[in-house]
């Protein structure tokens, strides 16, 4: 069975660490995966623990992209989803990464359709119609429309 020889925090990207195998370099992964995972000198590296890592590591990954994608301009859910879709991630990774966003408040369509309406008012005020359909067009659901 192949054993880890080495964890070496890597030079250019401080926050990730090389993990090498019968001293060889094997995966790159960040160090908090390496860490929660328990990754050790002296660990044998199993096909299971080698999934685990880079599930783990791919959605470390996501979250980054995500979190990039939202701290840049406020987003819908739909635009997220849409975006990620684009760089080929599951169905299944995209709703993990939804959820995370929802727990920071990150992405939250009731707040973005609120400021939405608010900033059209200041700078050139829609008619409700416009308004309404501006918001359905950016992914807001009709039931949130409706309330805001």
């Amino acid at each position: 069975m192949p054993v880890i020889t080495a964890i070496r925090r890597n030079k250019k990207n401080g926050g990730r660490c090389s993990i090498f195998v019968d001293d060889v370099f094997f995966a790159a992964c960040p160090i908090d995966v390496a860490v929660g995972m328990g990754l050790r000198k002296g660990l044998e590296m199993s096909p299971e623990l080698e999934q685990r890592l880079r599930s783990e590591d791919r959605r470390m990954v996501l979250r980054q992209k995500a979190w990039r994608f939202v701290t840049y301009k406020p987003r819908t859910e739909r635009q997220v989803r849409d975006a990620l879709r684009k760089q080929d991630w599951t169905d299944e990774e995209i709703e993990d990464v939804l959820l995370w966003l929802r727990e920071f408040r990150a992405v939250d369509d009731v707040a973005y359709a609120e400021r939405f309406i608010l900033a059209s008012l200041e700078r050139k005020p829609l008619s409700p119609p416009a308004m309404r359909a501006a918001l359905l067009t950016k992914g807001i659901p009709e039931r949130v429309v409706a309330d805001v």
